[in-house]
């Protein structure tokens, strides 16, 4: 029915960096990128989403109409695109990609399936008439397709060692591609250190952008059982229900970024509206615990990074239990180094492929580890190990949970919707 959004799926990935396409592009229909109001892009190895989503709730929150664009999707596409907080849907959605669909043939112009969509996502707010728009940066920054929009403001959560193969071998060339978002007179908010910190502070100096940086500017400091934010602008408590203490530094970002912002337009956002917008936070996939008896915990760690948090905060979630593992990995994301840092926190490790061409070999890696405690599963055997009555950490990439979720864990949905 829908043909459009059918089509993109079809569509591969980009192979040479560039913004010109999309340019073009979006030029046969005015240049609305260079139209839309506010825009912020998030960039950084991990915690992109979090960042957004929080963001996005701050505004709309506060009254302001904000458009959201994030990547990847968990189950549907549609979860790519909201306007204050609800996802587009498929007759919106398939309007939105065919008018960029015909262009492009019209006129031969190749585009990319994130670079349709990019460009569908800009239409749509447009049309809205959106006061703020958020982007997540798809993948480095510098030649990502939603670099095209004008941006008053950059954030960048961190920097780690994650799509080498595009980005660079070291911290300091991938800090460069991230530093590409960052605006000449514009505005930076990072939680990046070392090397990466480095590097993008230089840049934004060269630029003569504005910085602001965690443990300077603002700060997330535990106390007790809570958190507590604060900057020049104000100082709170902040709850969420996110776990893990990794996310608290991602909320400190969104509330920074939503205080800039506050300052420059006069938004009227309130302490309450932040307090608000971030307790009752819900992002699938991001530690989740859907079934309390047993424990079972989804979590979309997909790079050494991630893994390494999500394996610390675990350690004071199970106060020293072990617990069985289910893991699928892209191969480009290091699983062997993952499983390593795993195996300190499990009982067993099932390796499961993921449904994606990039899937690392579940069945060959088991062999080659060699581990009583490191088994394959195939396919026909995962509900088996889901619904067995063992507590079990599901993780390693969002491809695997969006899969589990729609085919394998039914109990984890209600009408299309995941249950926090």
């Amino acid at each position: 029915m829908y043909k459009n959004i059918n089509f993109l799926s079809n569509l591969g990935n980009s192979k040479r960096p560039g913004l010109h396409k999309i340019r073009n592009a979006l030029s046969f229909f005015g240049n609305p990128h260079l139209k839309l109001n506010n825009c912020i892009l998030i960039s950084g190895t991990n915690g992109k989403g979090t960042v957004a989503n929080s963001l996005g709730n701050i505004f709309a929150r506060a009254g302001c109409r904000t458009g959201l664009y994030t990547s990847p999707h968990l189950i549907k596409i549609n979860e790519r695109l909201k306007v204050n907080g609800r996802n587009i849907n498929n007759k919106d959605l398939d309007y939105a990609l065919g008018r960029v669909i015909r262009l492009c043939s019209k006129e031969k112009i190749k585009l990319s399936y994130f670079e349709v969509l990019t460009c569908a996502a800009i239409l749509y707010f447009y049309k809205k008439k959106t006061d703020i728009n958020i982007f997540e940066v798809g993948l480095g920054g510098k030649f990502d397709a939603t670099n095209v929009v004008n941006s008053d403001m950059a954030i960048i959560t961190n920097i780690h060692k994650d799509h080498m193969e595009y980005l660079g071998r070291t911290i300091e060339l991938i800090a460069k591609e991230k530093a590409g978002i960052v605006r000449r007179n514009g505005n930076l908010v990072t939680s990046a250190d070392k090397k990466g910190l480095n590097i993008l502070v230089s840049d934004a100096k060269r630029k003569r952008a504005a910085v602001f940086l965690e443990g300077v500017d603002f700060s997330i400091n535990k106390t007790g059982s809570g958190y507590y934010y604060e900057s020049n602008y104000r100082t709170m408590e902040l709850e969420s229900n996110l776990l893990g203490n990794h996310q608290m530094h991602n909320l400190a970002l969104a509330v920074h970024a939503s205080e800039i912002f506050n300052e420059r337009y006069d938004l009227g956002i309130t302490t309450r509206n932040i307090q608000n917008a971030l307790k009752n936070i819900f992002l699938p996939g991001r530690f989740q615990m859907v079934s309390k008896n047993p424990m079972k915990i989804i979590d979309t760690a997909h790079n050494v990074h991630a893994i390494l948090n999500l394996v610390k905060n675990l350690k004071i979630f199970l106060k020293g239990k072990k617990i069985d593992f289910l893991i699928g990995m892209l191969k480009d994301k290091r699983p062997k180094e993952c499983i390593k840092i795993i195996k300190e926190i499990s009982n067993i490790i099932y390796l499961v492929n993921v449904p994606s061409s990039r899937s690392f070999n579940a069945s060959k890696l088991s062999k080659t580890l060699n581990d009583s405690n490191i088994r394959f599963v195939p396919d026909d055997g995962m509900q088996k190990i889901i619904n067995s009555k063992n507590p079990l950490i599901i993780t390693g990439s969002t491809y695997l949970i969006g899969h589990l979720l729609d085919k394998h864990m039914q109990y984890a949905l209600r009408d299309g919707r995941i249950i926090p």
